[in-house]
């Protein structure tokens, strides 16, 4: 058996296990890597912040999913091996009410996921002061975000815009009423016109 796995290319591979991978093509929506299987594995373009920091014979960290697929191609994620290594290092600097920056990567069911460095998720009522009809506006823009609880069981993270808006908002007006004096002129712009005013 160790003789078979020896020849088929799979000695070392385990399923779950962070590989390295050793970049041979890169196509515009995939890279083609080598781990050292009967055959090259391929990630998806997606998983990749910016393609243009990927370089030939570049060696990268990937998570083996699979030894073979039905076509007798290992199944690899890029972006799982990256969440994996960033776990510990989220945990360390990441505390619940702390900021950190993150890039929207997809709408999903009640919000979105934002990629912080690994996915956390973002519920529809903490992306903005109203929440928006359209979610797919946010999808691939980088912001700011407030640490609103991490699951350490689940290694899970849930983050929030609106809370850092509503600061900003308070911190503004907190300057204007101190600032602002009876006789100023101010320019201002309406927002809304009613019964009374």
């Amino acid at each position: 058996m160790e003789a078979l796995l020896k020849a088929s290319g799979f000695s070392g591979l385990k399923e779950g296990n962070i590989v390295s991978a050793k970049v041979t093509e890169i196509r515009p929506q995939e890279v083609i890597v080598d781990i050292g299987a009967k055959a090259e594995a391929s990630i998806p373009a997606h998983e990749f912040l910016d393609m243009s920091d990927v370089s030939i014979v570049q060696q990268l960290e990937v998570v083996l999913e699979k030894i073979e697929d039905k076509n007798g191609k290992p199944v690899i994620s890029y972006e799982k091996a990256q969440q994996k290594k960033n776990w510990e290092t989220i945990q360390s600097k990441c505390t619940e009410g702390s900021v950190i920056q993150g890039r929207v990567k997809a709408k999903v069911k009640g919000g979105l996921i934002v990629n912080v460095g690994m996915d956390a998720f973002l519920p529809a009522s903490q992306i903005d002061i109203q929440q928006p009809k359209n979610l797919d506006q946010y999808v691939g823009n980088t912001y700011d975000f407030k640490v609103l609880k991490i699951n350490k069981d689940r290694k899970n993270i849930v983050i929030s815009r609106r809370e850092l808006i509503e600061e900003q908002r308070r911190e503004k007006r907190t300057k204007l009423l101190a600032e602002v004096q009876t006789g100023d002129l101010r320019r201002g712009v309406v927002k809304n016109i009613t019964d009374y005013g």
